[in-house]
């Protein structure tokens, strides 16, 4: 068992944006107070991507502390919002914490499909992310309610990740907004996403020598896997 435990609320945030197509003269553009970016643009279909750095290198490094998580807070600070909104337009979108880096081979397989790789559209598929690597995710799929002027609802939504310990110095969130606008538009039409602010409760602490060992071995292993 972990000794000399204390506990801690380690915070990100993540921006609102909004990207907006006109269609005369045709323009598109993604306006933000961060540093999200557009990153795939196909068609009716839009991605856009946001990212945070969570850093416990004072704690994990320094202190040779496991972090152990327990419970994290994802709150919204508005909904989100489908201008000119058509009964076909949507969206998914997908936020989760990793202690470690996205290759760009995963990032390429996220952004090219309408789910994310490491879920898969069935339990057949296959990734290269492997589930373990994510501490936590969330995914909402969220359409257009042209009966309350184009505020978008959240349909479904689900939770995954596994919580697990970690020696990380880094935890790294990723937001990705894959877009539909499919629906009927007239000359001006768009998305508003909402900036995101979460909270992860859990608690520092020394592992035995052993345990300590083993966890750090793997983090090795796991680095020199993905380079």
């Amino acid at each position: 068992m972990p000794t000399d435990l204390h506990i801690e609320s380690l915070q990100f945030t993540l921006p609102a944006w909004e990207y907006t197509i006109v269609t005369d003269p045709a323009s598109e553009a993604l306006s933000s107070a961060g540093d999200a970016t557009l990153v795939n643009a196909s068609g009716s279909t839009r991605t856009i991507r946001s990212v945070a750095v969570i850093d416990i290198q004072g704690w994990t490094s320094r202190l040779e502390n496991t972090f152990y998580p327990a419970s994290i807070s994802i709150q919204r600070g508005m909904s989100y919002r489908f201008t000119d909104g058509g009964s076909g337009d949507a969206c998914w979108d997908l936020l989760f914490v990793m202690p470690r880096e996205l290759t760009d081979a995963e990032e390429t397989q996220i952004i090219g499909l309408d789910y994310p790789a490491f879920l898969g559209k069935s339990d057949t598929e296959t990734s290269s992310i492997d589930k373990q690597h994510v501490m936590y995710g969330q995914w909402n799929f969220v359409a257009s309610n042209s009966t309350v002027g184009g505020y978008g609802t959240v349909m479904d939504s689900s939770q995954f990740g596994t919580g697990l310990p970690t020696l990380a110095n880094r935890l790294h969130v990723y937001r990705y907004t894959h877009i539909e606008l499919t629906g009927s538009h007239e000359a001006t039409y768009g998305l508003t996403g909402p900036a995101i602010n979460g909270i992860i409760e859990g608690a520092f602490g020394k592992e035995p020598d052993l345990e300590y060992m083993e966890r750090l071995r793997r983090t090795f292993v796991l680095a020199s896997d993905l380079e």
